[in-house]
């Protein structure tokens, strides 16, 4: 376990999901169909879904284990050793209410490939503040902004 995560924090994944580093075609077809429920993920193609599970560092995804469906999926940019950026944290909505979140942040913060990072970082709207808060997530970052540069097709 990593600093800031207690004991508490890092919950059991339920007995009907399974963890996959790796996700299948039908997996990868999924994650589209939940990136187009998601205001931060609309418009995501699946050649751009594919790309970015590629070039990711670390890819976590949830499957149930009765349907094989895809149930929940994060992944990190990082470069292994000062900092890890969590992105998509993205669980399907029957299954929200179940712990998945927790267990994927479980995961990532627990990750071998991610054991050496000293700083996770993630952006999130101020209503998901207090679950990243139970993480060891905290605000001191103060005046910094995040900023975004957009390329124009």
């Amino acid at each position: 376990m990593n600093s800031g995560e207690s004991a508490s924090q890092a919950p059991r994944l339920d007995e009907r999901f399974t963890f996959v580093d790796a996700l299948s075609d039908a997996h990868i077809d999924q994650l589209v169909r939940m990136y187009a429920r998601e205001w931060w993920t609309q418009g995501r193609s699946l050649d751009e879904t594919k790309a970015i599970i590629a070039n990711s560092t670390v890819n976590v995804g949830i499957v149930h284990r009765e349907t094989s469906a895809l149930a929940g999926y994060t992944r990190v940019l990082s470069d292994k050793t000062i900092k890890a950026l969590i992105f998509d944290v993205i669980v399907e909505p029957k299954w929200r209410g179940c712990g998945l979140g927790a267990a994927l942040m479980a995961r990532v913060l627990s990750h071998p490939e991610l054991c050496a990072v000293r700083h996770f970082e993630l952006y999130c709207l101020s209503a998901m503040v207090p679950f990243y808060e139970t993480w060891g997530f905290g605000k001191e970052l103060g005046d910094l902004k995040f900023m975004r540069h957009v390329r124009r097709a």
